[in-house]
This record gives C-alpha cells, sequence and structure tokens, in this order.
C-alpha cells in the first residue's frame, strides 16, 4: 500500500487520545466506613460486567474511528505503477497534440481543437510538481515546441496556446512513434505519453498501408524494448470527437473551363473577356458526401471581391459534379465554396484563371499531314480547357520556343538535329517534362545513343510483333494520377484496344513502367520529367486511337507528367518549382501568397539552367508568380481531400491498433486528474477508510444507548 499524503500519517497520534481521556477520568473506588451494610443492596455482578465491557467497546470504535480518519487523509492507495515510491517518484510525459486540418471540425458548438487544449491543460494540472513535460504538436509529422522537456508546467501551457489546426493531413503512427522515442530517452522509471486527437481513420488508413504497417510495427517493437507487460511506459488515447462517423461535405475539384483568355492584358474587361473566349466560361466542381444525405448542394464561385455564378450539384450515391456558369472569366483565378457544415477547410477550393490553369503543351509531329489522332485529342482538351497546345516543328526547336511549355510531346518523330536535341535537353533540366511516341518513323539508334543517354538509362530495342495473338494494355502502377478513373488493379486492362507491335524498352535504373502490353514488353515507363510509349499513336500497331479511353488517358498523362511545373492543384506541403522563363530575370519574378505577402524563391542553376523553388507552401488559396505587372502563372493550393473524411477510430480499434502498447482509452467523462494519480499511485481507498470511520462512530452511538442500564438513564 502507498500514502500519497504520508504525512497525515502522524494524525494516528490522535488515536490514543480517547485512551488518555478514559485513563485520566476513571473513577476509583473510595472506602466508605458503614456501621452496618444489611441497608446495602446486593450488587449485581453481570451488570457490572456489562457496564465494563460498553466501556471497552466504545473505547475501541472512538480509537478506531480516529484512527480511519487520519488514514484516510494520507491517502492510502493499492496497486499502483511507482509502488513504495510514491510522491517522491517525478515523471516524463510527452503530450501528443493534433492539429491537423480535421480538428478544425464543430461538434455541439464547439471546435475539436480547443477540446484537446482542454483535455492537455487537464493533464498538466494532474502532474505533480516535479514532472518534466514536452509539447508536440502533429499533423503530418511531429514537431516538438520546446527544445527539452521542461518541469515548468507554466511554459508547457503558455507553449500549447500556439497549437491550432492547419491544412495538412494526420499521421497517427508517425505521431506516437516520436512519442515513444523521445521517453525512451528519458532516466526518469515512470514514463507517460498522451495522444490527444479526433482519431481520425485516415491518420492510419490504408491509402497508407505500407509505410502504416511500417510505423506500426516500429511501434510495437518499441513498445516490445521498453519493458515486458509496459513496465515504465502508459500509454493514454484522449479522443475529443463525439461520434465514430460524422457527417461532412467536400469540394473535391475546381477547375476552369471554356475560357480562353492567353491573348489579353490583365486589366482587360469581362465584356471583352468573354468575346475573345468564344463561349461563357464555367467551373466544373465536383462534391463528396461523406455520411451526409443525398441531396442537391448549393456551390457558388466568387472571384475578384464578387459572386460570379451559382449552381446545385445533384448528390447521387455520396458524390456529384455540375458546370457553374460564370457571369465573367476570373482572369486571375477563383475560389469555389459550400454552405458551411462541420469542417469548413474542405468548403472553399481555388482554381487558377484563365489559361494560366492550362497545362502547356508543345506539340511536334513526325507525321507531315499533321491530321493525327494525338492533334484531335490535343484539340478536344483544349476546348474542355484541360491544355493549351500549340504545334512546333522538329528543326526549329530553340530555349525561345519552348518558353512558358509544360510539356513537349514527340508524336513518332523520326529524329532530331543537333541544335533542336540540345534545346530539348536543356528545356528538360529547367524543369520542364518530355513525352515521346515510338512508332513506325521512330529510329531507335537515334533515341538509344542519342536523346535517351541524355536524358535518361532508357534504351530501346528491337520493334516485336504479337504474331497471331495481340498484346493489352495493362496497369502496372496503380495509384498513378495518368490513370485516374481507370483500372486500379495490378495487371488490369486499361483499355479493350488490341496491340500487335511495340519497341522493346529497356527501362533505366531511375525508370518506372507504368504500363505493360507483357511481363517482359513495358508499355509506358516513366523517369522523372520524361514519359516514353512504345507503340503509335495513329492506328498503324494498334486500334487505340478509335477506343474511348484513348482521348481521356493521354490528357490525363501529359497534365500528371507537367505536374512538377503545371499550376494545377497543389497540395499543403509542395514546393513551387519552376524553370526561370526565357527572356525574364530572376530578380524581377515575384510569388506571392494569398495574402499577398512575398514567398521567397531560391535559384539554383544546373547544366547551365535556372529553376527556382520555394519553401513548403502551407497556406491555402491562391499564389500568383509574376514578372513586374504581367501575370504568370496562377498556383491553387487546395486541402487533402483525405483530411474531409471525418471517420473515426473507436476506442476498440485503436486498442488494437496500438496493442503493444496497451493504450488507455480514456473518454470525455472521466477525471483525469484522479485517473492518472490512480494508475500512478495506485487505486485510492481514503473515502472506504472515512466511510469505516462514519460507521463506526454510527455505532458507538447506538452502542452507547443500547447498553446504557436503565437506572442511569433515568437519573
Amino acid at each position: 500500500m502507498t500514502f500519497l499524503n504520508p504525512f497525515y500519517l502522524f494524525g494516528l497520534a490522535a488515536a490514543g487520545i480517547p485512551i488518555v481521556i478514559h485513563l485520566l477520568t476513571r473513577k476509583r473506588p473510595r472506602r466508605v466506613p458503614f456501621a452496618s451494610v444489611e441497608f446495602l443492596r446486593e450488587v449485581n455482578v453481570a451488570q457490572l460486567r456489562r457496564f465494563r465491557l460498553r466501556e471497552f467497546l466504545l473505547l475501541a470504535l472512538r480509537v478506531l474511528a480516529l484512527a480511519l480518519f487520519a488514514l484516510s487523509l494520507a491517502r492510502p492507495a493499492v496497486r499502483g505503477t511507482l509502488g513504495g515510491k510514491g510522491g517522491n517518484a517525478s515523471s516524463s510525459v510527452v503530450l501528443l497534440v493534433d492539429r491537423s486540418a480535421s480538428m478544425g471540425a464543430v461538434e455541439s458548438r464547439a471546435r475539436l481543437s480547443d477540446r484537446a487544449l482542454a483535455r492537455a491543460r487537464a493533464v498538466l494540472d494532474a502532474l505533480e510538481p516535479g514532472d518534466e513535460v514536452q509539447v508536440v504538436p502533429f499533423d503530418a509529422r511531429p514537431e516538438p515546441l520546446l527544445p527539452a522537456p521542461t518541469p515548468d508546467h507554466a511554459r508547457a501551457a503558455k507553449a500549447l496556446e500556439s497549437i491550432a489546426p492547419r491544412p495538412f493531413p494526420t499521421d497517427l503512427d508517425a505521431a506516437v512513434n516520436e512519442g515513444v522515442d523521445a521517453l525512451r530517452r528519458r532516466p526518469r522509471a515512470n514514463r507517460e505519453l498522451f495522444l490527444i486527437t479526433d482519431l481520425q481513420a485516415a491518420g492510419v488508413a490504408a491509402g497508407d498501408s505500407a509505410r502504416g504497417r511500417g510505423a506500426a510495427a516500429a511501434i510495437g517493437a518499441t513498445g516490445a524494448a521498453a519493458a515486458p507487460g509496459q513496465a515504465g511506459l502508459r500509454f493514454y488515447v484522449l479522443p475529443v470527437g463525439e461520434g465514430a462517423h460524422p457527417a461532412n461535405l467536400a469540394l473535391t475539384g475546381a477547375h476552369l473551363r471554356g475560357a480562353d483568355v492567353t491573348a489579353l492584358a490583365p486589366t482587360a474587361g469581362t465584356a471583352a473577356v468573354n468575346a475573345a473566349a468564344g463561349e461563357s466560361p464555367a467551373v466544373e466542381v465536383s462534391v463528396q458526401g461523406f455520411g451526409a444525405p443525398a441531396s442537391d448542394v448549393a456551390v457558388g464561385v466568387h472571384a475578384g471581391g464578387r459572386e460570379l455564378g451559382r449552381a446545385f450539384v445533384p448528390m447521387g450515391a455520396g458524390e456529384g459534379t455540375a458546370l457553374v456558369p460564370l457571369a465573367g472569366a476570373p482572369i486571375g483565378g477563383g475560389e469555389a465554396f459550400l454552405p458551411e457544415d462541420e469542417l469548413d477547410a474542405d468548403n472553399h477550393r481555388w482554381f487558377a484563371g484563365g489559361a494560366l490553369g492550362h497545362t502547356q503543351v508543345g506539340f511536334v509531329d513526325g507525321n507531315p499531314s499533321g491530321n493525327t489522332p494525338l492533334a484531335v485529342a490535343l484539340a478536344a482538351g483544349q476546348e474542355a480547357g484541360q491544355v493549351q497546345s500549340r504545334r512546333l516543328e522538329g528543326q526549329d526547336l530553340t530555349p525561345g520556343s519552348l518558353a512558358g511549355l509544360d510539356v513537349v510531346l514527340l508524336n513518332d518523330v523520326p529524329e532530331l538535329p543537333d541544335g533542336a536535341l540540345a534545346a530539348l535537353v536543356e528545356f528538360e533540366r529547367g524543369g520542364g517534362a518530355i513525352a515521346v511516341v515510338l512508332g513506325p518513323r521512330a529510329h531507335a539508334e537515334f533515341y538509344t545513343q542519342r536523346f535517351f543517354r541524355a536524358l535518361s538509362g532508357i534504351t530501346v530495342g528491337t520493334a516485336r510483333d504479337a504474331g497471331q495473338g495481340q498484346w493489352a494494355l495493362r496497369l502496372a502502377a496503380p495509384g498513378h494520377p495518368a490513370f485516374a478513373g481507370f483500372a486500379s488493379r495490378l495487371g488490369e486492362p486499361l483499355t479493350q484496344a488490341a496491340f500487335h507491335h511495340a519497341w522493346t524498352l529497356r527501362p533505366g535504373p531511375g525508370s518506372r513502367v507504368l504500363a505493360r502490353f507483357a511481363a517482359d514488353l513495358p508499355a509506358l515507363v516513366e523517369d522523372g520529367r520524361l514519359l516514353v510509349y512504345a507503340s503509335d499513336a495513329e492506328g498503324a500497331w494498334n486500334d487505340f486511337p478509335t477506343r474511348g479511353a484513348f482521348l481521356p488517358l493521354w490528357l490525363q498523362s501529359l497534365r500528371a507528367l507537367a505536374r512538377g511545373s503545371a499550376s494545377d492543384d497543389w497540395k499543403p506541403g509542395d514546393r513551387f518549382t519552376v524553370p526561370v522563363p526565357v527572356g525574364e530575370k530572376a530578380p524581377d519574378l515575384r510569388f506571392t501568397d494569398p495574402a499577398g505577402r512575398p514567398v521567397p524563391l531560391t535559384q539554383s542553376v544546373l547544366d547551365g539552367a535556372r529553376r527556382l523553388s520555394s519553401p513548403p507552401l502551407e497556406a491555402l488559396g491562391l499564389y500568383h508568380l509574376s514578372a513586374g505587372t504581367r501575370a504568370l502563372r496562377d498556383v491553387p493550393v487546395n486541402l487533402d481531400t483525405r483530411e474531409s473524411n471525418l471517420a473515426r477510430l473507436t476506442p476498440d480499434e485503436a486498442r488494437r491498433h496500438w496493442s503493444a502498447l496497451k493504450p488507455v482509452v480514456l473518454e470525455g467523462g472521466v477525471d483525469l486528474a484522479r485517473r492518472i494519480r490512480e494508475d500512478r499511485f495506485g487505486h485510492e481507498v481514503g473515502g472506504l477508510l472515512l466511510l469505516l470511520a462514519f460507521l463506526c462512530l454510527l455505532a458507538e452511538t447506538v452502542i452507547a444507548r443500547l447498553m446504557t442500564p436503565a437506572g442511569a438513564t433515568a437519573r
């Protein structure tokens, strides 16, 4: 047994007070001489014995009541982790506080982040004066706020005030792993880890399953190494959410369609913009509901301080898309928005304005006629507002002609002169992307010996024939953005097209095979900023151009390839990277955040090509790249859609997930201070002892009344 307030054990001396009083007030018999005893009543010996028993019981009950009262003040506890160390043992404590975007959700008129801070303060209030504490807020990664654990609890409480939700996804495994590692380095015998979070299931989701399993295994290993049976390390999970499946609506996409304003100055009026566009602009929006009722959702679009349009999105099967017609073209980009709900961060989605949001494609066609399926696909993509393309001649490629492009597409070009090849190499090293289609006109020796040797480790072998059979284009890289909406399982066909001829590609050390014709025959190979397709795109070696998958697959592949420099849909934490446009001076380029503040750009030179890169982008909204007064690019940064699914782990799921650490899940109604002290020093029994002391006093009163002689009562 442990006493949390051992000083009060001195109160046991008070139990001797009734004994002292009894001894001091005991009456001694006096001798009285009588001449005759015939008138004395016969002494009742039995009554005298009963009187003595009564006095003994009353004395014992009074002594026991005082002893129990003194023991209850000393706060005795049993089965404590610290054992006999009692209140003299200090602890090392790590507070993991979730600050991911989902913590901005509001439930019962209270924001989850405010509840998390309240629970963190309750933990600090429960700590003993000698305990040291570290505060670690986390989202995608944990970041300790203090240089080292401190016994100054007021300083830790002040550090808590700086924690607020940020637009990043959560990684619960990484946070717990960081906390376990930090505690293992502390010399204190008693260590406590507190995870304060909404337990969002996406934080341990299968979408990042490989890393999640690795983190869980690492946590299990550290937990096992800490000590068998969790000795010296206790792990508390303090959830702040109310339900396992809260409802939420989220904007998951917003893209400008049907507005071509490339030829207009930034000061052009709305009428001029619409006239140049040739059609009314619109924004294509997509909405997803997570547990929300399936009903029409109102979506609005505003830009430049005014609302440009509204529409309703029909929600079927939990998601829906719609076009929002606009009253004018948002030249500098705009924002789509939903009505307020539980999580406001995903009710807004920004998009780039005009052609600045399109992927800029330079098209070099090896077919002299020029009317090829790829040319038709690029024209359709331009009409849909996804790409902007311009035709280039292979022999005339120069750094000036490639300026402002995101990707160059070579369609079955036999070979290039030295000057054009040098311009493409400089374009790629400056951050540009190149897509190559190898058809029957391509010269394998040129691409192997000169083109690919300068850009990657890919080599081209001989052309192969399927003989009497045919090949299918099968997925080899599930989850790649080029295949969004296509097959999702490894080896599944991406199209029903039949392929009969293809070049034999040998990937380099840094290459990635995205699709295959056969196990030993890659069809689509990605190597950094280079994408190579091993069959033709005109129908000579396959019937792919006649299939419905041809257009979306090529447009998505080009947009995914250009993702490093195209302003399409960025996430918080991405770094903006762009080659310095030809003719621009790096000091004249200005990159600003949504509030108009400048963002520093670091310039680097690689093989004579200049490129600029920013720090990780953190704020949601529209960033702008400009040269003087001329706008160059809009960069919309939007919330990762994983944070919109507010589904949470249940307490049982949390216990199973971190079973190696034997977590204790304490929900909102638990008295944290009492539970922490009980787990440290054991279960307090002071209340029981106080009750026994009261019962002793009650028994003393009853016995005093029942065992008092009748005559004494009458007198």
